[in-house]
């Protein structure tokens, strides 16, 4: 659980802070992903669609 001190009742710069942590735990993203049951397979599927496709363009950069 995430929590924030609210320093001099300033609650502007505590919700700035707030949404801060969230986006650098990547809290929303793993709530997003476990809105529909994804098969096992199909993970696995996705992840190496993923490490081609940062391979390739690792490559690509490696060229340039």
């Amino acid at each position: 659980m995430i929590k924030v001190n609210v320093k001099n009742g300033n609650i502007d710069k505590a919700l700035r802070f707030l949404k801060r942590k969230v986006r650098n735990t990547k809290q929303t993203n793993e709530l997003r992903g476990r809105k529909t049951y994804t098969k096992p397979s199909e993970e696995r599927r996705k992840a190496k669609k993923n490490a081609i496709y940062i391979e390739q363009k690792r490559i690509k950069d490696e060229d340039i």
